[in-house]
């Protein structure tokens, strides 16, 4: 059974079509990258955390439909690019927060690891760099590790060599896992 199933959707808004139909199918350990116009990346992502209606089409995760709320719900991580961070809490107190949230099997300490920011754990996130502020949201997302995909929008704009070189650390990791991953 394939891990993230897009079947036949488009979308129309006002009577102009603004994505063609299109399908894709993520299995296991798998990675896709979709390039698409800012519009539209931000209609699909809408679409995949099941808050914007499909016009036509289908989105699956391990069979269960996008609108099936909380059971799909728990089947996908999303990672957005504007997405807020709680700016005065240190990063590893952040950690804390969201390991207990997802009820997490990593640890904060091997969370800091995987990010390298063991040295930045007491430093409050207003005082990170744009890249360290990056790692965290990584952070953020691995904590929902009984997620069976993980979306990153735009994970590598803007951020430094070692943080790519860690994104690309935790996609691999999440392959390990048997997880699928999208960008």
């Amino acid at each position: 059974m394939s891990l993230l199933k897009i079947e036949n959707i488009e979308k129309r808004t006002d009577g102009a079509l603004l994505f063609p139909s299109f399908s894709l199918t993520l299995d296991k350990k798998g990675v896709t990258a979709i390039y698409s116009s800012l519009n539209v990346r931000k209609v699909l992502l809408q679409m995949l955390m099941g808050n914007d209606s499909l016009g036509n089409g289908q989105i699956t995760i391990q069979g269960i439909h996008a609108f099936a709320g909380e059971k799909f719900n728990r089947r996908i991580a999303v990672f957005l690019l504007d997405e807020g961070v709680y700016e005065r809490l240190t990063v590893k107190a952040y950690f804390k927060f969201f390991q207990s949230i997802y009820e997490s099997s990593y640890s904060v300490k091997e969370m800091l690891q995987l990010t390298q920011l063991v040295t930045k754990q007491n430093i409050a996130i207003k005082n990170l760099t744009e890249s360290e502020r990056r790692r965290v949201h990584f952070g953020r997302v691995l904590f929902h590790d009984k997620a069976a995909v993980y979306i990153f929008e735009e994970p590598e704009l803007n951020i430094d060599i070692e943080t790519k070189r860690i994104f690309i650390h935790i996609v691999a990791r999440l392959q390990e896992k048997d997880k699928g991953s999208s960008s």
